[in-house]
């Protein structure tokens, strides 16, 4: 089993620019990349329902909102893949849906992953726009180092 950097993007400022930072290592240290993309599930509960009248109009709005989502993730997976394609770099890419931490340990503890590059939580651009996740709580429960982006 060869072992991959894996980058955890949302595609906030501070995701892209861990990526960049990223792909630099990648093709320094001749490494493949595997880049997963979290959709916070939290995003459902961001809204009050007191602007839908039914639950099934709720439903259609967030099955809408999710493929829009992943809709432009797709167009920046293809960027992405390019990219790493012109650098020699060899990439895999997926889209995970759920709580941002969850995911981050789940992915950071797979045998593949050499270390995980993460998008920066304290950055000052990652509170408008972003997942916000506890550092600290969940680098104890990560397994492999971590590489936090830029602030």
């Amino acid at each position: 089993m060869r072992k991959r950097i894996t980058i955890i993007t949302d595609e906030s400022g501070p995701a892209v620019e861990a990526v960049d930072m990223a792909m630099k290592l990648a093709r320094s240290q001749e490494l493949p990349v595997s880049v997963v993309f979290i959709l916070d599930e939290g995003m459902r509960y961001l809204l009050g329902d007191e602007w839908m009248s039914t639950a099934e109009a709720r439903t259609s709005f967030f099955q809408w909102l999710e493929k829009e989502q992943k809709d432009q993730i797709q167009q920046t997976m293809t960027c992405y893949t390019q990219k790493a394609t012109e650098q020699g770099i060899e990439i895999t890419a997926k889209v995970l849906v759920g709580k941002p931490e969850r995911i981050i340990i789940e992915t950071g503890n797979h045998p593949e992953t050499a270390f995980m590059v993460i998008p920066n939580p304290h950055a000052k651009t990652s509170r408008l726009a972003g997942f916000q996740y506890n550092l600290h709580s969940m680098a104890k429960k990560v397994r492999c180092p971590l590489l936090i982006g830029p602030a």
